[in-house]
C-alpha cells in the first residue's frame, strides 16, 4: 500500500508547482516584520555619532577624525534605533541579507571628500571582539569637580544650548535645544563632559562650581626672611601648562586663543610668558598650537619653575649669512675666467624642509594671508599680482594656510623636485580677464526720422556685463547697511550709502574671496558659482533697499486761542494739564527687533560705542549712563558681538513693560570701592 501511495503522490506533483524556490536565481519574498540589515548612504552621512549613542548593543562606531563609520553585523540586533535617531535619514533597514562569509568581519565605510564630491570606499577589517557595555546616554552630564569653565563647550555647541558664566562659575544647558551631537564632549579639554541620563522631565540644568579658584592656600603669608627660595614660587595647583620651548615657533596662536589673556609672547626677544594666577588650565592653547610644544601636565617635573609668572627663553633663529659677491676681475684678465654660475651663489637658499607652498593659479590676491601672518613674512601687490614670501621671517606656523579662502596655500614637510628654495620668493599670478567694454558706435549723420531710429534699450548695450560666474549676491531685503562688508573688503569693491540705502559693488575690483560674506551679520551676502536666470550681470551693480519704517512723532497739540488781556488769569489752569501729558510726546519704537542691555552687568567699557557703525550708542562713564538712539540703530548686532561682558543681546520681540523710547538712557550702579585705611598713629608720636 505504501508503494501505491507514493506513486499517487508523485503523479499528483507532476501537475503542481514546486514547493521550494531556486534561490538566489529566484527572488525571495519576505514576511512582514523582517528587517534584515542596516544600510548607510554614506554620501549623506555627517558622522554626528547619533547612531552610535542610540545603539543598545554597541554595534556601531563613528570616528570623526578618520571619517570612518563601522558596523558589526554579528552584534547588530536589527532593532532600528539607529535609523530612527539619524538626523540626516541616511540609515535604512534593508530586508535583503548579505552574502555569507567564512570569517567574522565588520563593515567599514569611509567618507573621502574631494572637491565637494563624496566617494565611498568599502573595506573589510577584522572583528573587534572586545565590546563595551553601552549605558543610557540621553543627555549631557558635567562633572563640575573637573570643569574649569573655559567656555569651549559653549563656543563649539552648534545649537547654542550651553551657557558658561566664568564670573559666577555657572554651567547651564538647555535640554530642549540640545541635539546630543557630542561636539561639546569632543572639544572639552578637561574631559569633564559625558553622556548620561537625568531623572524627571527637566528642560534646563544648571551646575554651580566653586565660588573662587584658590591659587594660594589661605593662612599666614610667606616670610621672605625665613624662606627666601620659596618666595619666588607660587603655591599653584599641580595641573599646569608645560611648554617645550625648543619646539616653540613664537607664532602667537596660543596668545590669541587664551580666553583669560594669561600668555604673552615677545617675538623680538623670543620669550614666552605665562601668568599662572590667570591661567585656568583649559587646554585651549595646547589644542591650537601648530608645533605641539604645549601640553597639560598633572605633576611638576624635577627642577621645573613653579613661579606664578614664568618666562621661557627660546633660541635665537640662526639664518644663513648671505654670500657676498666676488670682487670684480682685473681688466687685463680675459673674461673667460668668470664662471657662469657665480651669480647664483649670491641668492641664499632655504634648507628648512617645512615651508609654505602657494598654488599661484588659485590665488585671489585678497591679502588675508598678509594680514594674518604673525611674522609679517608675506607681501602682496595686487596691481602687479605678485605674491612674495620672506622665508627668513617665516616660522611655518600655518596661520596663513588656515585663513586662505581659496585654499591655495599649503604646508609642506619636504621639498619637491625642481621647487624654488629662494629665501625671498616672488610668484606672479595671471591678470584677471575682464570683458572689454564695447566701443562706441560712430555718430551717424542726422536724418529726418532720427527719433524713430534710436530705440529705448540702446543705452543698456553700452553697460559692460560680467562673464565670471563666481560672484557675490546680496539679498537686499535682509541688508542692514551696517558697512561691515565695506570695511572688510580687501579690494574696496563695495560702497554703501546709508542715507539713500544703496549698496554698490564693482565687479571689476571684486576677486570673489568671500570675506564680505563671512563678516556679514545679517547673512544677506552669499557666494554663487553660477548666474541665475534674469540676474543682473552689470560690472557696477547698485541695489537699493527699503527705507526703515520709523514711527512718526505725534504732532503737538494746537495752541489755544489767545485770550484778551482784560480777562484776569484763572486760578485753576494747572489742574487742566494732566501729569501724563509730557509722556505722550515721547516717540515710541514699533520695531520689535532691538538691542536690550542688562545694565547690571554693563562695564561701561565703551566697546559697543566704538564698534557701532551707525553711532547710535553713547556712554558716559562718570555718571555711568548708557544711551541708545533707536532711530539710528539698524539692529545689526555688532555691539552685542563685541561686548566683553555679554550684557547686550538682540531681541525679536518686546517684553512686557519694556521701555520702547526711541532715545533710551539706562543708569548703572556706581562701583563700590573699599575705603583706604588710615595710617596707624603711634603712641610715642604726638598728635597733629
Amino acid at each position: 500500500m505504501s508503494y501505491l501511495v507514493y506513486i499517487k503522490q508523485a503523479v499528483a506533483n507532476l501537475f503542481k508547482p514546486p514547493v521550494t524556490s531556486e534561490y538566489p536565481l529566484a527572488p525571495k519574498t519576505f514576511c512582514q516584520g523582517v528587517r534584515g540589515r542596516v544600510v548607510n548612504d554614506v554620501s549623506q552621512c555627517i558622522l554626528c555619532g547619533m547612531c552610535e549613542r542610540s545603539c543598545p548593543s554597541g554595534a556601531l562606531t563613528v570616528d570623526r577624525k578618520t571619517g570612518e563609520w563601522r558596523i558589526d553585523p554579528f552584534s547588530c540586533i536589527q532593532c532600528g534605533a539607529c535609523v530612527e535617531a539619524c538626523p540626516k535619514k541616511c540609515l535604512s533597514m534593508d530586508p535583503h541579507y548579505a552574502m555569507p562569509g567564512l570569517t567574522k568581519t565588520e563593515i567599514i565605510l569611509t567618507v573621502v571628500k574631494k572637491e565637494g564630491v563624496s566617494e565611498v570606499k568599502k573595506t573589510v577589517a577584522a572583528q573587534n571582539t572586545a565590546m563595551l557595555a553601552m549605558d543610557d546616554r540621553s543627555h549631557i552630564v558635567n562633572n563640575v569637580m573637573k570643569c574649569v569653565f573655559c567656555g569651549m563647550c559653549e563656543r563649539n555647541c552648534p545649537a547654542g544650548a550651553i551657557t558658561v558664566d566664568r564670573a559666577n562659575r555657572t554651567w547651564r544647558i538647555d535640554l530642549e535645544a540640545c541635539v546630543n551631537c557630542g561636539t561639546c564632549i569632543d572639544n572639552c579639554p578637561r574631559k569633564c563632559l559625558s553622556l548620561g541620563c537625568y531623572l524627571g522631565n527637566r528642560t534646563e540644568i544648571t551646575v554651580h562650581g566653586v565660588s573662587k579658584i584658590r591659587r594660594r592656600p589661605a593662612g599666614q603669608p610667606v616670610m621672605e626672611e625665613a624662606q627666601p627660595p620659596a618666595a619666588t614660587e607660587a603655591a599653584v595647583a599641580d595641573n599646569h601648562v608645560k611648554n617645550d620651548i625648543e619646539k616653540c615657533l613664537f607664532c602667537g596662536k596660543c596668545e590669541k586663543t587664551c580666553p583669560v589673556d594669561a600668555i604673552t609672547i615677545d617675538r623680538r626677544n623670543r620669550t614666552w610668558t605665562i601668568d599662572r594666577n590667570k591661567c585656568i588650565t583649559c587646554g585651549a592653547c595646547a589644542l591650537d598650537c601648530p608645533a605641539k610644544c604645549l601640553s597639560l601636565a598633572d605633576t611638576w617635573g624635577e627642577g621645573e619653575n613653579k613661579a606664578a609668572v614664568t618666562t621661557y627663553q627660546g633660541k635665537v633663529l640662526t639664518r644663513r649669512p648671505r654670500v657676498r659677491p666676488a670682487p670684480p676681475a682685473n681688466p687685463a684678465e680675459p673674461p673667460k675666467t668668470a664662471p657662469a654660475p657665480e651669480p647664483v651663489k649670491d641668492v641664499p637658499q632655504s634648507e628648512n624642509p617645512y615651508h609654505v607652498k602657494n598654488t599661484i593659479e588659485k590665488c585671489l590676491f585678497c591679502g588675508r594671508c598678509e594680514h594674518s601672518c604673525p611674522m609679517q613674512a608675506i607681501t602682496i601687490d595686487r596691481k602687479t599680482r605678485k605674491w612674495t614670501i620672506d622665508r627668513e621671517k617665516c616660522v611655518a606656523c600655518g596661520v596663513c594656510a588656515e585663513n586662505c579662502p581659496a585654499k591655495c596655500l599649503a604646508m609642506k614637510e619636504e621639498w619637491e623636485e625642481g621647487e624654488d628654495k629662494a629665501l625671498v620668493l616672488t610668484l606672479t599670478g595671471k591678470a584677471p580677464v575682464r570683458p572689454a567694454r564695447p566701443a562706441a558706435k560712430p555718430a551717424e549723420p542726422p536724418k529726418a526720422e532720427a527719433p524713430k531710429a534710436v530705440p529705448a534699450p540702446e543705452p543698456a548695450k553700452d553697460v559692460p556685463q560680467s562673464e565670471n560666474p563666481h560672484h557675490v549676491k546680496n539679498a537686499i531685503e535682509k541688508c542692514l547697511f551696517c558697512g561691515r562688508c565695506e570695511h572688510s573688503c580687501p579690494m574696496q569693491a563695495i560702497t554703501i550709502d546709508r542715507k539713500t540705502r544703496k549698496w554698490t559693488i564693482d565687479r571689476e575690483k571684486c576677486v570673489a574671496c568671500g570675506v564680505c560674506a563671512e563678516n556679514c551679520p545679517a547673512k544677506c551676502l552669499a557666494m554663487k558659482e553660477e548666474w541665475e536666470e534674469g540676474e543682473d550681470k552689470a560690472l557696477v551693480l547698485t541695489l537699493t533697499g527699503k527705507t526703515p519704517v520709523r514711527p512718526a512723532r505725534p504732532a503737538a497739540k494746537p495752541a489755544e486761542a489767545v485770550k484778551p488781556a482784560a480777562e484776569p488769569p484763572k486760578a485753576e489752569p494747572a489742574k487742566a494739564v494732566p501729569a501724563t501729558e509730557p509722556a505722550k510726546d515721547v516717540p515710541q519704537s514699533e520695531n520689535p527687533h532691538h538691542v536690550k542691555n542688562d545694565i547690571e552687568k554693563c562695564l561701561f567699557c565703551g566697546r559697543c560705542e566704538h564698534s557701532c557703525p551707525m553711532q547710535a550708542i553713547t556712554i558716559d562713564r562718570k555718571t555711568r549712563k548708557w544711551t541708545i538712539d533707536r532711530e539710528k540703530c539698524v539692529a545689526c548686532g555688532v555691539c552685542a558681538e563685541n561686548c566683553p561682558a555679554k550684557c547686550l543681546a538682540m531681541k525679536e520681540e518686546w517684553e512686557e513693560g519694556e521701555d520702547k523710547a526711541l532715545v533710551l538712557t539706562l543708569t548703572g550702579k556706581a562701583p563700590v570701592r573699599p575705603a583706604r585705611p588710615r595710617p596707624p598713629v603711634k603712641k610715642d608720636e604726638p598728635h597733629a
